[in-house]
C-alpha cells in the first residue's frame, strides 16, 4: 500500500513537469519572435551590419503628442519564463510533494483493529484465557452500571471502587467515554484502605482533564497516581492492586496492576483479560520445570502473595492489551477483587451474569452468592459490572421511561 501510494505521488509531479515545461517553452518562443511594435527609437550609428533599403517609411524621432507608446507585454512575459519558470516549477513541485507526504503521513497514523481483522488482542503476559475479540458493525455504548461493595468478614473496608458519570449535563454520551476503577487494599498492612480510596479518588477527579486518546489517557492516570502513592504512601508500608477500564466509542482499554481482574461476558463465556501479579505464578513455572510437584505449587501458602502492587516504594508492573478491544453489544465488562472471583468460579459467575436482565441485577445475585458461601474470614468484595448496548436501544428506553412519568 505505501508503494502505490509513493507511486502515485511520483507519477503526480511528472504529470505536472510535462504539462508545464510545454508551456514555458510557448511562451519562450513567443519572447524571441521580432515585436510587431512600431520602435520610436533610432539604429545605432555604429552597426556593424549595412543598413539596407526598405520601403517601408522611418520612424519619426518621437512620439507625437498624446499617444502612449505601447507596452511590449508579451516582451516581458516571456522574460520573465525564461528567467524564472524553473524556479516556479520547482517552487510548485515541492508544494505538491509537502502535501501529498502530509496526506500520507496522515494515512499511516496507527488504528484500533476493526471487525474482521485477524490480529488477535491478547494481554501482556500469559493470561490462559485471553482470545481473540472481534468487534460488530453496531454502536456500542455503556447502557448500565452495577455494583457490590461488601466488607465480608472483616474488620475494616480496604476495597475502593468508583464510576465516571455515563452522561454530560446535556445528557449526552461523555466523549471521553467512561471510567471505571476498582482498587483493593493489602489486608494487614497500615493504610491499605486510605491507598485504595486515594486512587480511585485521584483517576476520577483527574479524568474529565485527560487529553488525547484512551491509551494516552490511561498512561497518563496511572502516572498521576504513582506520583501521589509516592508522594504520601512511600514510608506508611501500605499496598493496594488497581484495575482501570476506559469504554470509549465502543473500544474498551484498560491498565491493571495487582492480583484484581477484569473479565468480559461474550455469547455466554467469561473471559479474564488480565493475569494476576502473585506468587502463583512462579510456583506454576517451577513445577512445569520440575523443580516442584504440582500439589506443592497449589497448597503454597504464600501463593497468593502480590509480586507487583501500588506502594511500599515499589516499581509495579503495568499489564494492558495489545490494542483496544473492540466491544459487541450484549458484551458485560466485569471488574472485580479477589474476594469474589476467589470464593466464586467462573461457572458460577458465568451462569448469574447470563441469568439477570442487567447489570444491577447480575450484581445483586452474585453478592447473595458470595454471602451464602459462608466462606470462614471472608474477604472485602467489589465488584463493577458495565453492561454494554447499542445506543439506539438505549436512548429507546431512556425517552419511554420519560413519557411514563406523569
Amino acid at each position: 500500500m505505501r508503494a502505490k501510494k509513493l507511486f502515485s505521488i511520483l507519477l503526480a509531479m511528472m504529470l505536472m513537469i510535462f504539462t508545464l515545461f510545454p508551456i514555458q517553452a510557448v511562451l519562450a518562443e513567443t519572447t524571441n519572435q521580432p515585436s510587431q511594435t512600431t520602435s520610436t527609437a533610432e539604429p545605432p550609428a555604429s552597426s556593424a551590419v549595412p543598413t539596407q533599403r526598405s520601403d517601408t517609411p522611418a520612424p519619426t524621432s518621437g512620439a507625437e503628442p498624446g499617444v502612449e507608446t505601447p507596452v511590449d507585454v508579451s516582451g516581458q512575459l516571456g522574460f520573465f519564463v525564461q528567467q524564472y519558470g524553473l524556479m516556479v516549477l520547482l517552487a510548485l513541485a515541492v508544494i505538491v510533494l509537502v502535501v501529498l507526504l502530509a496526506l500520507l503521513a496522515r494515512s499511516k497514523k496507527k488504528k484500533p483493529a476493526k471487525m474482521g481483522q485477524t490480529k488477535p488482542v491478547q494481554p501482556i503476559g500469559d493470561a490462559p484465557q485471553a482470545q481473540q475479540l472481534l468487534g460488530s458493525p453496531e454502536r456500542p455504548v455503556v447502557a448500565q452500571v452495577g455494583n457490590l461493595h461488601n466488607i465480608g468478614q472483616r474488620a475494616y473496608q480496604q476495597d475502593a471502587f468508583g464510576v465516571s458519570p455515563l452522561l454530560d449535563e446535556k445528557m449526552r454520551f461523555q466523549s471521553r467515554g467512561v471510567l471505571a476503577v476498582l482498587a483493593d487494599g493489602m489486608g494487614g498492612m497500615k493504610g491499605s484502605g486510605e491507598l485504595s480510596q486515594a486512587a480511585v479518588y485521584t483517576a476520577l477527579k483527574r479524568f474529565p482533564h485527560m487529553p488525547g486518546d484512551m491509551r494516552e489517557t490511561l498512561a497518563s492516570l496511572t502516572s498521576d497516581i504513582l506520583n501521589m502513592v509516592q508522594t504520601h504512601f512511600a514510608d506508611s508500608g501500605a499496598g493496594s492492586t488497581l484495575i482501570m477500564a476506559n469504554i470509549r466509542g465502543g473500544m474498551l482499554d484498560f491498565i491493571s496492576i495487582g492480583d484484581s481482574r477484569i473479565a468480559l461476558l461474550r455469547s455466554g463465556k467469561l473471559m479474564t483479560l488480565n493475569r494476576e501479579h502473585n506468587y502463583a505464578a512462579t510456583l506454576h513455572q517451577q513445577a512445569a520445570q520440575g523443580l516442584l510437584s504440582w500439589q506443592e505449587a497449589t497448597e503454597n501458602l504464600r501463593r497468593r502473595a502480590l509480586t507487583s502492587y501500588l506502594g511500599q516504594g515499589t516499581e509495579p508492573a503495568i499489564d494492558f492489551p495489545a490494542e483496544p478491544i473492540r466491544l459487541q453489544c450484549g458484551d458485560m465488562i466485569v471488574l472485580m477483587s479477589d474476594g469474589v472471583y476467589g470464593t466464586l468460579d467462573d461457572g458460577t459467575l458465568e451462569r448469574h451474569l447470563i441469568r439477570s436482565k442487567n447489570a444491577m441485577e447480575a450484581a445483586e445475585a452474585i453478592e447473595k452468592e458470595v454471602l451464602s458461601a459462608c466462606k470462614r474470614n471472608q474477604d472485602n468484595f467489589t465488584a463493577v459490572l458495565i453492561e454494554i448496548r447499542d445506543e439506539l436501544e438505549v436512548w429507546d428506553e431512556i425517552n419511554a421511561k420519560k413519557e411514563r412519568k406523569p
